[in-house]
């Protein structure tokens, strides 16, 4: 068997590892009670590959959007964080908004919801505790008001496919007590690296329920880099730019490397184990990996982002070889926030009907709901020993036409009072009194 059959090549593995390098998150928890999937079953792999494929190229469409609207800022964003939650949606749409979400989500290639479903599910499968040397813990979540009542095929099927538990939140009426449990809930499931999602002016008196991704991931390098070779080097942000003097990890080994057209790329293994003396050599396949894309020239990151896709990914990956490599690479530590939220680049899709009053999300509870908004974070540190990232997704259903009944206050004229008449067109007030016995006239006819 070959080096390349042992390291589980092909674009499952692939998108699983760019996905996860960008704090990617695909849904945990779903596995049935005693069920044992390998998720390194080759046949595991070859089953959740759809899905995967399906979120790659949905995700990836959104990555352009990001970056060319970012004008030359930090873009950290998780592909599969935003394709599970907006997934999540999908599940409660009908109609024309859930062959437009289809469409955008990539979902439209399979042959049937069976076959997508069970795709879905086994990938939750294949990105759960893949190595010992990679944590990958994912999350999701309903958040209901008490007012809106969830389809009970919508709870099951979210819960089935997305590991996700509908929890009663009191979203209109308390605001900042939502918004407190909700990024606590992040906080908790991102091991602290995202502490805020939402907050209390995100919900109203229209707020129907919350659907919430996160993830954490913290893999370490099949072969850490040695600290003592780091020192401080520049790194120039763009052409002409002036250098900034960052913390730089050095290595020279054998490595996969990739020279393209315009760009030249390395890629970095995750875990796995590794043959004695020999580096680039696993008796255990690495599954996850980092990828570095570096342009030839100092100014050419747009163009190379403009040709990132999930058939470029998959050719790129092909090509990849065995290379003696004298690698500089900085520490890192960044983070992105999506402003004020991804509907902008979403609708740029062409996913608008979701946003609009009107959407059919039928299927998803008994009011007529849209989407308010999508909301994004990510983060994402690197070092000499491997990488941590975390990210949160959450969507925000709005109520078109239901309001909850406000408490009726109470009002028992049961003590002296001031009354008008007044004639609110002109202003005259006609008459005025002030009541303290209002039956003293009894006798008055």
């Amino acid at each position: 068997m070959t080096r390349r059959q042992r390291r589980y090549s092909g674009a499952a593995a692939l998108i699983a590892a760019v996905g996860v390098v960008t704090a990617a998150v695909a849904p945990m928890g779903t596995r049935g009670a005693g069920q044992q999937t390998d998720p390194n079953d080759p046949r595991v792999l070859a089953a959740a590959k759809p899905a995967a494929t399906a979120d790659a190229t949905f995700g990836l469409r959104l990555f352009r959007q990001l970056a060319q609207g970012a004008s030359g800022k930090n873009v950290v964003y998780s592909p599969e964080s935003v394709a599970a939650a907006l997934g999540m949606a999908y599940e409660g749409a009908g109609g024309a908004t859930r062959a437009q979400m289809g469409k955008v989500l990539a979902l439209n290639g399979f042959a049937n919801d069976a076959s997508r479903r069970a795709s879905r599910r086994t990938l939750t499968a294949a990105l759960n505790d893949p190595d010992p040397k990679v944590t990958l813990e994912q999350a999701n979540a309903l958040w209901v008001d008490p007012a809106v009542r969830l389809r009970p095929a919508f709870a099951a099927l979210t819960g089935d496919l997305y590991g996700a538990e509908a929890t009663a939140l009191n979203l209109r009426r308390d605001p900042g007590g939502s918004a407190t449990k909700i990024n606590g809930w992040v906080s908790d499931k991102t091991h602290g690296m995202i502490s805020q999602i939402v907050d209390a002016g995100n919900f109203n008196a229209d707020s129907a329920l919350v659907l919430t991704n996160a993830v954490y991931f913290h893999g370490l390098w099949s072969k850490p880099f040695e600290k003592s070779a780091t020192d401080d080097k520049p790194f120039y942000s763009g052409a002409g730019a002036a250098g900034k003097s960052v913390k730089m990890m050095h290595r020279t080994a054998q490595m996969d490397y990739l020279k393209g057209a315009g760009f030249q790329a390395i890629r970095l293994p995750f875990g796995g184990k590794p043959i004695a003396g020999e580096e680039d050599e696993m008796i255990t396949p690495a599954r996850f990996h980092l990828y570095v894309i570096l342009p030839d020239v100092r100014g050419g990151l747009p163009g190379v982002v403009t040709r990132l896709n999930a058939p470029s990914l998959e050719q790129w990956d092909r090509t990849f070889r065995p290379t003696r490599v004298e690698l500089s690479l900085p520490r890192v530590k960044a983070s992105y926030t999506s402003e004020p939220d991804l509907n902008a680049p979403l609708k740029r899709l062409g996913m608008t009907l979701p946003f609009v009053r009107g959407a059919d999300f039928s299927k998803m509870c008994d009011q007529a709901t849209y989407i308010g908004w999508v909301k994004h974070r990510a983060t994402i540190e690197m070092d000499e020993e491997g990488a941590k990232a975390a990210a949160a997704t959450s969507i925000g259903m709005v109520a078109t036409s239901v309001r909850i009944p406000e408490q009726p206050k109470i009002v028992n004229v049961d003590h002296p009072f001031l009354f008008l008449i007044r004639d609110d067109a002109t202003g005259a007030t006609v008459f005025v009194g002030a009541i303290y016995d209002p039956q003293a006239a009894r006798d008055v006819t």
